[in-house]
């Protein structure tokens, strides 16, 4: 029997790392990509690395 498509291995994580990069993009692009923004949150720009 063939398992449902959300519950496969690893298919919500990926929707919650989608989820998260499109809040951080957000982010990065309300405050227009300053270093000043990067500097002061740096935990986003990392995880937005680790995820790519």
């Amino acid at each position: 029997m063939e398992e449902p498509f959300l519950e496969r291995k690893g298919v919500k994580l990926a929707f919650v790392w989608i989820f998260l990069d499109i809040i951080m993009l957000a982010l990065f692009l309300f405050d227009g990509f300053s270093s000043g923004f990067a500097k002061a949150h740096w935990i986003l720009p990392c995880i937005v690395a680790a995820n790519m």
